[in-house]
């Protein structure tokens, strides 16, 4: 019976579509340009290629468990970010696509939960994806913080925990936040005290760890560097995929895709 079955609560967030770098469905029909398909570029084309790789995996989790889909904010890239505008169509194209990306997930869940993203993409309140959010049958909201699944507590939210721009200390915003809410929660008897602590934003995703009997992780992205990411940090690398998270064992697992190795140019 499915009730006999485990939770998998897989965490997909930063999508970013229709920015200039973000995930896009190739070939997709922008309404506001009169049905034009979109000509996704080499980049976008690689992330869709990784995202339904990652479709193929969970489906295949979802025999054995029941899979919870945590849409995790961030879903359309907005008309303008850092004062650039790197997008096409309007918002209402990139809320289509982006319910469109999310449905093969949506079609093998068994609960859906959102929480909402930035100001700067989706609206003050997190208008659009609350939008989305509506359109999967998700439950959203600012932040999770009396979510309990299979025994364990959990802490979510879009925002949360910082990266280390630095390799060896990539995880130190986990340590910190692990270590803060147990001094909190020690301080406050009475606090939630989550078991894990799940957050999205940061595009880089450092491996998760356990700090105080508190897990904390940080949700891989789906969108290329911008150009303002570039200029702010040129030498770093986003990392793209998603996050599964089985409560039980309070085990996470990371899919991870290799960077899209792109041609040399050499001087002649």
């Amino acid at each position: 019976m499915l009730l006999d079955k485990d939770w998998i609560c897989v965490f997909l967030g930063d999508t970013h579509t229709l920015g200039s770098t973000g995930i896009a469905i190739p070939g997709y029909a922008i309404q506001s340009e009169g049905g034009r398909p979109y000509s996704a570029s080499r980049e976008q084309i690689w992330l869709y290629d990784c995202w339904m790789d990652f479709y193929n995996l969970v489906k295949q989790y979802s025999t054995t468990y029941r899979i919870a889909l945590m849409y995790g904010g961030d879903g359309i890239d907005g008309p303008g970010h850092h004062g650039t505008f790197q997008t096409m169509g309007d918002r209402s194209d990139a809320i289509a696509m982006t319910v469109s990306l999310f449905q093969p997930f949506n079609a093998l869940a068994s609960a859906r939960l959102a929480v909402t993203g930035t100001s700067a993409h989706t609206g003050p309140a997190g208008d659009d994806d609350r939008i989305i959010a509506a359109e999967l049958g998700a439950e959203i909201r600012d932040v999770w913080e009396d979510l309990v699944i299979d025994g364990r507590k959990l802490l979510w939210s879009h925002h949360g925990v910082s990266v280390g721009q630095r390799e060896n200390n990539k995880d130190g915003g986990s340590i910190a936040r692990a270590k803060d809410k147990d001094e909190e929660c020690t301080r406050f008897p009475d606090r939630y005290r989550p078991d894990t602590i799940i957050s999205h934003d940061q595009h880089r995703s450092p491996e998760p760890v356990t700090i105080r009997n508190i897990t904390v992780a940080v949700t891989p992205c789906w969108q290329m560097p911008t150009r303002w990411a570039v200029q702010k940090f040129p030498y770093k690398q986003v990392d793209i995929g998603g996050l599964m998270w089985h409560p039980k064992t309070n085990s996470i697992y990371r899919r991870i895709y290799p960077k899209l190795r792109m041609p040399v140019r050499e001087l002649a």
